[in-house]
């Protein structure tokens, strides 16, 4: 609904005659008009005018179009739960303040004995893989170790080698090991019931998507495998030469990266290949598909991170502030977070292709992994503790988690 000329002139008219609008005006058009607001302060200080102007600035209507009408708007269904629109846009608002401003102390994760390669979380658990050998579950809450994932003796379903990559989703965890093999886990117990030694060199990513299980290797391949089918093996795909170091997983296309410095995109219903995207001068370290299909990122030993039109197979934008190899990308709503063996972690905007915050004072080392979910950000590195970035410490938790990333 918008302002008419004749209501526009209206209330003109009405504030030139000294009379509060607010008490005979229908509550649409005060709704409407104090929707236009949008210094959140103001917002807040027309409640102290009088009781009718309370009564507008604090309406659940009036906080539910607001968080609905700014951009990125994102919120998981909440059912028949009633929500407080009010507090909801004051915890989004706190939120982004602090993302845009990098408002933010260190936490650790304390345990591993060893470099940790690889991390996955939600708001409940944080899973990460170190070079000790071992799986480690922790509570997202108070970080406590919940458990400990590894090999007990030879006869166990286990890995021999170094956990370089996992990935899991409400029921199943598949993590993969320098000792060229993969392992299926149900969850939520993480209990290990197969062992897959399809691959001949050390599994380097695995990525879970629907029905459908991806895995890469050294040995130059990516395997696509049916969830449907015990897992069985739907395609072999020659993705390089030399080593397949990552892939990403979205609906039915499955983008890879190697050595070479080559990024394909491939259909995992056909197992053909798509598209190759040339550009980067050296080997590739950590690709990923956007959810709507319409970017690739990719990053790598060039010290560049290149985003592509994943439709048109194009450059639309390379980013160089990186120092050194650039070992993780994530795309979370309109960022882009980086990694990068110069001790950095890096977000960027998706929409002006803009640094926007630089960590570059958090890890002492080569940092190997960093994943968010909107809130926080962990991160894992050469040196054993991976650290937390939370973003939303001691925000509303229920709000919370109603936020989309």
């Amino acid at each position: 609904m918008d302002l008419t000329k004749v209501e526009v002139g209206i209330l003109n008219l009405r504030l030139n005659a000294g009379i509060d609008f607010v008490q005979v005006l229908p509550e649409e058009l005060n709704l409407l008009i104090f929707a236009y607001l949008d210094d959140i302060r103001t917002l807040l200080a027309c409640s102290a005018v009088s009781a009718p102007w309370h009564d507008i600035a604090n309406s659940q209507r009036l906080w539910r179009r607001k968080f609905r009408d700014e951009p990125n708007y994102n919120c998981k269904p909440t059912g028949d739960k009633i929500i407080d629109w009010k507090e909801l846009y004051k915890t989004r608002f706190v939120l982004e303040r602090r993302w845009m401003h990098g408002i933010v102390e260190p936490s650790h994760l304390v345990g591993h004995e060893d470099s940790v390669y690889c991390v996955q979380f939600d708001d409940i658990k944080i899973v990460t893989g170190s070079r000790d050998q071992t799986i480690r579950v922790w509570s997202t809450t108070d970080h406590s170790q919940i458990q400990v994932l590894r090999k007990a003796n030879q006869h166990e379903i286990g890995h021999d080698g170094s956990i370089l990559c996992l990935q899991y989703d409400e029921k199943l965890m598949v993590s993969g090991s320098s000792d060229s093999t993969c392992i299926l886990w149900r969850l939520p117990g993480f209990i290990p019931f197969r062992q897959l030694t399809h691959h001949s060199g050390a599994v380097l990513d695995v990525a879970i998507y629907d029905r459908i299980v991806a895995t890469c290797s050294k040995d130059g391949f990516v395997c696509v495998l049916d969830r449907d089918q015990e897992f069985e093996t739907k395609f072999w795909l020659p993705a390089c030469r030399g080593p397949v170091n990552a892939i990403d997983l979205k609906h039915n296309v499955l983008v890879s990266a190697g050595n070479d410095g080559l990024v394909k995109i491939w259909n995992t219903k056909s197992g053909k290949l798509i598209k190759t995207l040339i550009g980067h001068k050296r080997s590739l370290a950590c690709v990923q598909i956007s959810d709507d299909l319409k970017f690739v990122v990719s990053g790598g030993n060039d010290d560049s991170i290149r985003i592509w039109d994943a439709k048109r197979g194009t450059c639309l934008r390379v980013l160089q502030e990186h120092q050194s190899l650039v070992r993780s990308l994530q795309l979370s709503g309109n960022k882009l977070i980086s990694a990068s063996y110069d001790k950095s972690i890096k977000i960027w905007s998706m929409e002006t292709f803009r640094l926007m915050l630089d960590f570059s004072k958090f890890h002492g080392s080569w940092i190997f992994a960093a994943k968010t979910d909107g809130k926080r950000i962990v991160s894992t590195s050469f040196g054993i503790n991976p650290v937390i970035l939370d973003f939303s410490q001691g925000l509303n938790q229920e709000c919370l988690a109603y936020l989309c990333d």
